[in-house]
């Protein structure tokens, strides 16, 4: 019987326990995610008395660090901060983007100052990212629990978005800037305690596999380039979250068009990607315009569909498990 078949349910709880917890602390404090996304958007609306374009830019400009994704893995691969793997990651960069936080908590609130600080805080968050994904890959292949991790991230990851997307209206009504970034800025800090944190169920062994050790940065260059499989993956996901409507052209539909409170829109379960907005964005004056700005979700979801299915065809013929 294999150490991995004898790992009775106790280890294995504090195993879901410490990804349970990490996923929740990194899905709330992304800033491309709902709770800070919402709340940095109102705050140039509402404070800076920024246009359409000027939050659309804000959102391209801070959300370069996600296009550069993969050089964060890179680096996660090659570097061993503090010689503790990716609890150094958590341990140095979290800390960092709550100290980022409370910069912009007691300075004055500024276009510049707001695109400068959570670019700061989107690089630092790219590092906690590399890390996670890291270390739950790994430990999801060295304990043979790669299924059921994947559930507990679908599971996890979905109470922030909810709760994210309906608290960020009401901070973005009730609290001041300065009040929000404190409140994040604990939070983030959460993601730093788990760092010193190091459960043996989690960590024993977590190293060992050889996937887990990068070769050169040019020979791991080179072996994302010739995996195959991912590029569908890519497709994929580009297809399904393609959805520049439902950003900074609905948010200002509601606003200035139907004078709808700022908790409406956040309230709004939407789903897109950081890559939609981009300069050009206006502001939307009517529905229809909207539905042009956004293909259906169907359509979307229909062709992501079918891209998984022939993606798992070329995985299987690129030698995939």
């Amino acid at each position: 019987m294999t150490e991995t078949a004898a790992m009775g349910a106790p280890r294995t709880g504090q195993i879901y326990f410490y990804f349970a917890s990490l996923t929740l602390l990194t899905a709330l404090v992304s800033p491309s995610d709902y709770l800070i996304d919402i709340t940095t958007s109102y705050m140039l609306k509402n404070q800076l008395h920024a246009s359409a374009v000027q939050v659309s830019t804000f959102r391209l400009l801070t959300a370069v660090p996600i296009y550069l994704a993969f050089i964060f893995g890179l680096m996660r691969d090659l570097w061993n901060p503090l010689g503790r793997r990716d609890r150094g990651f958590l341990m140095i960069f979290a800390p960092i983007t709550a100290a980022v936080f409370v910069v912009l908590a007691f300075s004055k609130l500024s276009y510049v100052g707001l695109v400068a600080g959570m670019l700061l805080v989107m690089v630092c968050s790219r590092f906690v990212s590399a890390a996670y994904w890291g270390l739950i890959a790994l430990v999801g292949q060295e304990k043979l629990m790669a299924g059921r991790l994947s559930a507990l991230w679908n599971i996890i990851s979905s109470l922030p978005a909810i709760a994210g997307a309906a608290a960020s209206g009401w901070l973005a009504d009730h609290l001041k800037p300065s009040e929000t970034f404190i409140l994040v800025a604990i939070l983030t800090l959460g993601i730093g305690l788990l760092g010193l944190w190091k459960p043996p169920a989690v960590f024993n062994h977590a190293y060992d596999a050889p996937q887990a050790r990068g070769t050169n940065l040019w020979g791991d260059v080179k072996r994302l380039v010739r995996h195959r499989a991912v590029w569908p993956a890519v497709l994929m996901i580009f297809m399904f979250q393609f959805s520049p409507g439902s950003y900074t052209p609905l948010q200002y539909y509601l606003s200035n068009t139907l004078h709808a409170s700022d908790a409406v829109y956040a309230g709004r379960t939407r789903r897109c990607s950081t890559i939609c907005p981009t300069p050009c964005t206006r502001p939307t004056r009517s529905t229809a315009s909207i539905r042009r700005s956004s293909p259906p979700r169907s359509c979307r979801s229909f062709s992501s569909t079918a891209g998984c299915a022939s993606g798992c065809r070329w995985r299987s013929s690129c030698g995939g498990g």
